[in-house]
């Protein structure tokens, strides 16, 4: 992680953007190589404390989003007025984003799709599992 680290502060001093994104995209592949070592080292230990930390992260993400949903419910359907504001201007923010590059548009919703995608398996694990069990016999 130090080369990726080394390469992100150079490119960023020397304005080249081609080695920025290079960098960047480095530096998170060997960040999610390392996470994934860690849980896959957990899963075999059974101690499953990242994993237990992950699930954490998750329950929040999924709370701030039914949250953001009954604001929104709120501020549409008029009962709260005042909501409608901050929704408009969170709006204002996402249709800025660029159309490309680690932070754009398609990245952001992919990484919503992501996670309720994860979030779905993860809450029918057992059937999943056991539908290949059966399927195995």
């Amino acid at each position: 992680m130090l080369f990726e680290v080394v390469l992100i502060i150079g490119s960023t001093l020397l304005l080249n953007k081609e080695i920025q994104q290079f960098s960047l995209t480095a530096f998170v592949i060997t960040w999610v190589t390392h996470v994934a070592v860690l849980l896959l080292g957990d899963y075999i230990q059974y101690e499953n404390k990242w994993l237990k930390a992950i699930k954490a992260l998750g329950l929040a993400l999924f709370i701030v989003l039914v949250v953001f949903g009954g604001i929104s419910f709120l501020a549409i359907t008029g009962i709260a007025d005042s909501l409608w504001e901050p929704l408009m201007r969170l709006r204002t923010w996402f249709v800025g984003l660029p159309p490309s590059g680690w932070m754009s548009r398609w990245s952001v919703r992919l990484g919503i799709v992501l996670f309720f995608s994860a979030f779905l398996l993860w809450s029918i694990r057992d059937d999943l599992a056991a539908l290949f069990r059966s399927k195995r016999l």
